[in-house]
């Protein structure tokens, strides 16, 4: 009997080591293939290309920020964000970025402190000049900011503690204005280095939404009351090196908390749900929601217009603040 129990652990730790190991080396495969330090620097593609000069967007911003400047700053990132921006334009063609990025390098050469010659200044006024109608300087740079024009919402805190993970849903179709709206208001949050690598799956096909959520090997009844199905990822392009490996969970939950929130002013309810990260679960999720390789589930939302009628959610009751905070002297 002994032997037998014993057995019987050692087959479940095997199991799990198994387990284990495929979901650490599939992370492992997809780190190397996708993150930007391995990368061939001669042949970056898209998503490597705009990885690489939003770094230096932000690189070259923050430069500019800092109570005390340096003088004749940013020589290099402003010679490889020239290059880039160069290679960006012949390859792919002036976008957002391009002009944001024109809005940064305007804005260095306005600066007192930053490195400028009259090579580097040439190059930029022949980027500049196929873009002479777009207002580049509202896109990228700086802005004073100023705390005494900030407004304050004293409801605040019961907006938050109002919100709720809810499971019973209306059954009024959310139109796409209020997709696009909450999602518009949920890329204000931060990001590591502003690379904005988040990127959101809405599904509203019910059959699409049960195969998901059946590869999710999730509770399936409930969740089909919703009238749509969110899937937050993120792009492993936009991570440099094992430095930043779990940055994407990190920028996912910001968006997806802000997402939550803006939906929930709009009254429309949400439930996270825990994208399971075994391997084969993965595959089969992406190759079901139609998500590309590169883009890492983080996690997905069921979402719906809360009922007219009062309906019974989790108190879910929140610890003491001592649990959370310890302020260090």
């Amino acid at each position: 009997k002994y032997y037998a129990m014993n057995w019987k652990k050692i087959t479940r730790i095997w199991q799990y080591c198994q387990r284990f190991a495929t979901g650490y080396f599939s992370d492992i495969r997809r780190h190397v293939c996708y993150s930007l330090a391995y990368q061939n620097k001669k042949k970056l593609g898209k998503d490597s290309l705009r990885c690489s000069i939003m770094l230096l967007n932000h690189q070259l911003e923050k430069a500019q920020t800092y109570p005390r400047q340096k003088q004749n700053y940013g020589r290099e990132k402003i010679l490889q964000l020239l290059s880039l921006l160069e290679n960006y334009d012949t390859k792919l063609g002036a976008d957002d970025l391009f002009d944001t990025s024109l809005g940064v390098l305007q804005s260095h050469f306005a600066n007192p402190y930053a490195y400028k010659d009259n090579e580097l200044r040439q190059r930029f006024d022949r980027l500049r000049s196929n873009r002479q109608s777009v207002p580049i300087a509202c896109r990228g740079g700086i802005l004073e900011f100023d705390s005494s024009r900030l407004q304050t919402w004293n409801e605040l805190g019961a907006f938050l503690n109002s919100r709720r993970s809810c499971r019973h849903f209306s059954s009024k179709i959310i139109p796409d204005e209020e997709i696009v709206s909450a999602v518009r208001l949920a890329m204000t949050a931060p990001s590591a280095c502003n690379r904005q690598p988040i990127r959101i799956h809405c599904y509203k096909n019910k059959e699409q939404i049960r195969k998901i959520i059946e590869a999710q090997q999730s509770d399936i009844e409930w969740c089909l009351e919703a009238d749509r199905l969110i899937i937050v990822t993120a792009n492993d392009y936009y991570y440099r090196d094992y430095l930043e490996r779990n940055q994407k969970m990190f920028d996912a939950g910001l968006f997806a908390m802000l997402l939550n929130l803006a939906l929930h002013n709009r009254h429309i309810g949400s439930c996270f749900k825990m994208a399971q990260k075994d391997t084969k679960i993965d595959l089969e999720t992406k190759h079901l929601a139609n998500i590309n390789p590169q883009e890492d589930i983080c996690v997905l939302m069921l979402l719906g217009y809360y009922p007219e009628h009062p309906f019974v959610v989790a108190r879910s009751f929140r610890i003491d603040i001592e649990h959370v905070l310890t302020i260090h002297s």
